[in-house]
């Protein structure tokens, strides 16, 4: 990974990682549960909710992470081009810098 002068990631590309490590986590637990669940200490039908809810976070978590690690890139790619380029990226045109 490319280190950009003065680039943080930003809060919510945090944010979507830890729910996604969390996702896996708690993905993880009820894939354990529902092991554990199969070996006779519930029902099977308890069990089976127990795959699909693991099955539905694991599904759900990792989308997640990966949207947000792809767009913090992206971020990061874009104030790097900008710093290259002489460009400051917080600065926006306005409709008065624009001309036709």
């Amino acid at each position: 990974m490319e280190k950009v002068r003065g680039y943080k990631t930003p809060i919510w590309a945090q944010a979507c990682m830890v729910l996604a490590g969390l996702g896996v986590v708690a993905s993880i637990i009820l894939a354990v549960v529902a092991f554990y669940g199969m070996q006779g200490r519930m029902s099977p039908a308890e069990a089976w909710i127990y795959v699909y809810l693991s099955a539905a976070v694991f599904l759900w978590a990792v989308p997640l992470g990966t949207l947000g690690a792809i767009l913090a890139e992206i971020n990061k790619y874009r104030i790097s081009w900008s710093q290259k380029n002489g460009i400051d990226p917080e600065v926006r045109l306005s409709q008065d810098d624009i001309s036709i």
